[in-house]
């Protein structure tokens, strides 16, 4: 009775569920996009044409095809296609799947794909309990992934699967998913065109799922697709932002790279993408005052002052004006005048220190107290001499970590360097 119910449910969701779900493709000649992992010679592609059943992890955006495409493997191979939800499925359920999979090959020989959709939501042993049966062939895994496999996935899982990485839909592979749309929607008088199905793709940021709730969303409220429905729209639109996932630390790094690379209109975008993602402002703010120091240094000592004023100015505003503080603060570091010379000299230190833990001796007259009957050459006070400099040993056997760029205030640094320890300096010694 169960299987009649279902059977039912599935006829129902196929007149009246989602559009995504109607317009569903069912052969590998239907799917529209990952051609770098589809295409004629390419592995994944040549596996589903062979017929071939296999284990895979498909690692991903939402929206990018990895449900669809595990069904039409499983079409494809002629094998059972068991579905488990990553969220409510307990070990026990997962062995008795296994259990039927094995089982069911020995009966019949048939073949069982367990699909595990958002792999990563299994805990360590939810995910070690489908080694056995991984290894001895009994069952096939297709699961899905947004996270990072390397990070989220187990590694004696990983070892055997394949992964494939599937990529966001461009544009043009977005109004192809549309036109499928459309013709599922199967109305006469809803025929917008291609112009306006680009701009309705524009709006769903790679995501297929996403183009189809669009679409579907401008068939039943507005009947049409045109600017006004699509500036409707907007206004409720999804920003693709996980606080806790790969987004966040891909936008973080982005943002981090165009303050590096002296791009505002980059910095600022994915500054705005963290902002309305809601990501916490001293996040933010920790990454502008790192950049201060690691990407300008001295070359411009104050980017470090304006980033950790705006640290302490964004924490006590909060938003939504911190948004302001901190796009001050990251204009003025993407802006500045750059060096990695300070970066690259605590690093030579701290390599050097790796070999030879202990450090260099301290000279003698540096020593805070000499033991007694022990005479040292006098420590000469800097403040003494004219110009507030002497020349004596600081450092025994000396090498250079330090070097000042020829860039902003770091250029006036490495003058006032060579001036006082002489051309020596200058070359290293």
């Amino acid at each position: 009775m169960s299987d009649l119910f279902q059977a039912a449910a599935s006829v129902q969701a196929e007149q009246t569920g989602p559009l995504a779900h109607r317009a569903r493709p069912q052969l590998l000649d239907e799917f529209i996009g990952q051609e770098h992992l589809l295409a004629r010679g390419k592995v994944l592609g040549e596996l589903i044409r062979q017929g071939q059943a296999f284990s895979a992890l498909f690692a991903g955006p939402p929206g990018t095809g990895k449900t669809t495409l595990a069904r039409i493997v499983s079409t494809a191979a002629r094998a059972e296609f068991i579905r488990v939800n990553a969220v409510m499925s307990s070990v026990g359920e997962l062995r008795e799947h296994l259990r039927e999979a094995g089982s069911r090959l020995g009966r019949h020989g048939t073949k069982t794909i367990l699909f595990i959709d958002e792999l990563h939501r299994f805990n360590r042993s939810q995910q070690d309990a489908l080694l056995p049966d991984l290894e001895e062939g009994k069952v096939y895994l297709l699961a899905t992934t947004t996270e990072n496999p390397n990070i989220a996935i187990n590694t004696p899982i990983l070892s055997r699967m394949r992964v494939f990485h599937f990529r966001p839909l461009g544009e043009q592979e977005l109004v192809r998913v549309m036109e499928r749309g459309v013709h599922a929607l199967a109305d006469p008088t809803f025929a917008p065109p291609p112009e306006n199905l680009l701009k309705l793709a524009r709006e769903a940021q790679g995501d297929a799922r996403q183009a189809h709730a669009l679409l579907e969303t401008c068939h039943r409220v507005f009947g049409r697709v045109d600017d006004d429905a699509i500036r409707e729209l907007r206004g409720g639109s999804h920003l693709t932002y996980d606080r806790a996932g790969d987004e966040h630390f891909n936008v973080a790094s982005a943002f981090i790279k165009s303050m590096r690379g002296s791009d505002p209109d980059a910095t600022l975008h994915y500054l705005a993408r963290m902002i309305e993602g809601g990501e916490d402002a001293r996040f933010i703010a920790r990454r502008i005052v790192i950049a201060a120091s690691e990407e300008i240094g001295n070359a411009d000592p104050l980017a470090l002052v304006v980033a950790e004023s705006a640290a302490r100015a964004a924490e006590f505003v909060g938003f939504p004006e911190s948004k302001l503080i901190l796009a001050q603060a990251a204009l003025y570091v993407a802006c500045a005048v750059k060096s990695n010379a300070v970066t690259t000299a605590i690093g030579a230190a701290l390599d050097e220190l790796k070999t030879n833990p202990r450090g260099r001796e301290v000279p003698l007259h540096l020593r805070n107290q000499l033991p007694r009957g022990i005479k040292s050459q006098p420590y000469r006070y800097p403040h003494d001499a004219p110009g507030g400099f002497v020349q004596q040993e600081y450092f025994p056997e000396p090498v250079r970590f330090y070097f000042p760029k020829d860039a902003g205030t770091e250029k006036k640094i490495r003058d006032r360097l060579a001036a006082w320890w002489g051309k020596q300096w200058l070359e290293g010694g």
